[in-house]
């Protein structure tokens, strides 16, 4: 992914003993730092003479402003500014990016690609989730929220992707890519995410994570699914598009 960034980057790892120091030059500098195993959070800032980091949270919009209280394993840190690459090479890229990563069947002990519907399908009929406790089920419940959740933001942002790097290409790639969009937003319009896949803590004390609903959520996947293999269809044929304008 740092390949595409226009700045030369060093991954500094958290338990060096000028970590703190080389964080607060690169901000010094006005330069970004990421820390490696914080997921939501950007460092901003420091005080102390770089012995406190402070940092800001992505889920708030970034208003709040906190210390870091342990190191992460590592800091991404970005230095001299070079040369973009052209942003026509890079939407191609991310497009095949895209079309090989769905063909996967594993990613260490994760279920991707098409696979992880089929996955995801097969865990929700569990019948554990029937007999499992109440702490077991609002931790499945949890994560098969926040993956639903991150499926609609995922393809959410792949439509406005697609529609604004589309003028950059000829007619026949430019259709394909706009259609893909299409689909991505028919597709996320459909979700309902705090209704389909709810966080166990958000329902009502009367109303229970049911077989039921459970089902119905098998079956708004079968059709995301559908969904999903039609858009992809219409990148692979934006990319087919794309390599018939390059040779021409």
């Amino acid at each position: 992914m740092f390949d595409v960034v226009p700045y030369a980057y060093a991954v500094v790892e958290g338990s060096a003993p000028d970590a703190k120091q080389r964080v607060a030059a690169a901000l010094a500098a006005g330069k970004p730092v990421i820390p490696a195993d914080i997921e939501s959070h950007l460092a901003v800032g420091y005080r102390d003479g770089g012995q406190t980091i402070l940092i800001r949270s992505y889920w708030d919009g970034g208003r709040m402003t906190s210390e870091l209280k342990e190191m992460p394993w590592g800091f991404c840190l970005f230095s001299d500014k070079r040369a973009a690459r052209p942003e026509k090479d890079l939407v191609r890229e991310s497009l095949q990016a895209g079309l090989e990563n769905m063909k996967r069947m594993h990613e260490g002990a994760y279920a991707t690609g098409w696979n992880a519907y089929r996955v995801w399908r097969k865990r929700l009929s569990d019948p554990w989730l029937e007999t499992c406790t109440r702490d077991d089920q609002m931790g499945f419940c949890h994560a098969n929220a926040y993956i639903y959740e991150c499926l609609f933001d995922a393809r959410t942002q792949a439509a406005r992707y697609l529609r604004r790097e589309a003028p950059l290409f000829g007619e026949d790639a430019r259709r394909h890519l706009i259609q893909a969009a299409e689909r991505y937003e028919k597709m996320a319009a459909g979700m309902d995410p705090p209704a389909l896949a709810p966080y166990l803590g958000t329902l009502k004390p009367d109303v229970k994570w049911t077989k039921e609903r459970r089902d119905a959520q098998i079956e708004r996947l079968k059709a995301l699914e559908k969904q999903d293999r039609e858009a992809f269809a219409e990148l692979a044929k934006a990319l087919e598009a794309m390599s018939r304008e390059s040779a021409s």
